[in-house]
């Protein structure tokens, strides 16, 4: 089947500054990557020119806006992932799945240079500059990850230091060189955000009225978008606006966030997140070729009882109104005041209904959650479950949204002492989402079950706000639990 069928999409003159003020930091990056040796060949060399294959590693290095925000357990440890529930990224990821992002939450998967960070796909680090595109033990990190392509984007830290834009940009420059020149990979830049006068969770992230700092930042984002992809051969290097979709044109100088895109003057909003991954999926686009890094028919290897969710006769608990597929069951797990309707909707794409779930509660009442699991029974049997890795597909849309805070997919051991969300929203407490319909493939992060496991709990987890109004939530009929391979085993050591 073809991309359309599975894909819900959303819809200088300062180059002599450069060359002039950062030549002599340019070249010794520049002897720094003549130095580097070869990387050690993939599986399935990346061809030189044209699209990558679907199905291609991508890897994102940059700050703490890249950086994880969700959790798992393991072993009663709770520990970061590289699922970012407010990364543009995973964002771009859900919406159009056409690469990998290989993720994992236990020790014995990560990779042999444990010197900075150990999250797989996700090397966004909180406070980090620039610099590191430099720093060997991350390149190092790089090549033994192997990615086929590599997303950039810093500057949040970088100009608040007052890091000049020649320095900002020849770091970029001789990164985009080895990883292009030496190793063979492509590379996608993102422009740095957008700022607050005023407000910000520490002051030196305020950029007032006439701070030079604001000439840096179009500065660097200029290079990026208008010179830098120039400098390489069509299609190594790309740019990614990840500006214009959050700034606000009637700010000072067009500069600031739009209103509601910000938590603290930097770090961002999951709509905020939601609407930079929606502009980063055209440029993955030109770059990967249209596919799916899973398969999603339903009756491949699914661990779901009911993963078209037909029939009826499914488990109710609480407040709930209608039928629900057999092998499913729905119960409220927050609030008190929360209702949940059930009906259904023909979905023309794969021939089924999808099942539709309208929540409201009253006003004043604290924000309500319900969660759908994928089977009846209070697991879901695996033979020979430990060790095995596991992922759990879920394509949902919404497109009623007034009270909506966020929808978590999961997936656990049969125990629940070990779990991986996807797409955890960042507050739970009050609604963000402002007349965004949000349509994606909510996907978790792979599992290893333990030694002992006897099967998996999979679902998802809907919460909303009270007294805002219905929020729709609809399921399509294609969700897929399966076991999936080892994305450590991938990893050239």
């Amino acid at each position: 089947m073809n991309r359309r069928e599975f894909m819900f999409l959303t819809g200088g003159a300062f180059g002599g500054v450069l060359l002039g003020v950062a030549g002599a930091r340019y070249e010794a990056l520049a002897k720094f990557v003549r130095g580097r040796e070869a990387p050690v060949a993939t599986a399935q060399p990346r061809p030189a020119e044209g699209l990558l294959p679907a199905g291609s590693r991508v890897l994102f290095i940059g700050d703490s806006i890249f950086a994880s925000n969700n959790t798992a357990t393991y072993n009663g440890r709770f520990e970061s992932l590289s699922h970012n529930a407010n990364g543009e990224i995973v964002w771009a990821w859900m919406q159009d799945p056409r690469f990998h992002l290989d993720v994992w939450n236990v020790p014995e998967g990560r990779v042999t240079n444990p010197d900075y960070k150990f999250d797989g796909a996700n090397q966004g680090v909180n406070g980090s500059r620039v610099t590191r595109l430099a720093d060997e033990k991350e390149i190092a990190h790089i090549r033994e990850l192997d990615p086929d392509l590599v997303i950039v984007g810093f500057g949040a830290n970088d100009i608040p230091s007052k890091t000049s834009a020649g320095t900002f940009t020849s770091y970029v420059k001789a990164f985009c060189d080895m990883m292009v020149n030496v190793d063979g990979r492509r590379v996608v830049v993102g422009t740095v955000r957008p700022h607050v006068r005023s407000g910000a969770g520490q002051d030196n992230y305020n950029y007032p009225e006439g701070d030079p700092r604001w000439a840096v930042h179009f500065a660097i984002n200029d290079f990026i978008t208008k010179q830098l992809p120039l400098l390489y051969k069509p299609g190594q290097v790309k740019a990614w606006d990840s500006f214009s979709a959050l700034a606000d044109p009637n700010s000072y100088r067009g500069g600031e966030f739009l209103p509601g895109l910000h938590r603290d003057g930097v770090h961002l909003t999951d709509v905020a997140a939601y609407r930079s991954g929606r502009n980063l999926m055209p440029v993955l686009g030109s770059m990967i070729q249209p596919g799916l890094f899973f398969d999603v028919d339903p009756a491949a290897s699914n661990l779901l009882p009911n993963g078209t969710l037909e029939g009826g006769g499914g488990k109710i608990q609480g407040p709930v109104i209608g039928s629900l597929p057999y092998g499913c069951s729905l119960s409220r797990t927050a609030g008190d005041g929360g209702v949940a309707k059930i009906s259904r909707e023909h979905d023309p794409e794969f021939g089924r209904d999808k099942l539709v779930i309208s929540l409201s509660s009253n006003a004043g009442a604290a924000p309500q959650e319900f969660r759908l699991l994928f089977h009846d029974d209070v697991s879901i049997s695996i033979d020979d479950a430990g060790g095995r890795d596991v992922q759990l597909f879920v394509p949902v849309e919404i497109d009623s949204y007034s009270g909506f805070i966020g929808v978590t997919s999961f997936i656990a051991d049969d125990q629940y002492e070990h779990f991986t969300e996807g797409l955890r929203p960042y507050d739970k407490s009050k609604p963000v989402w402002h007349g965004e319909a949000i349509s994606a493939w909510v996907i978790t992060p792979a599992l290893r079950l333990p030694e002992g496991a006897k099967g998996i709990r999979a679902g998802i987890s809907i919460r909303f706000a009270a007294g805002e109004g219905s929020s729709v939530v609809k399921i399509r009929p294609n969700v897929i639990a399966r076991v999936v391979a080892n994305p450590r085993l991938t990893v050239q050591s």
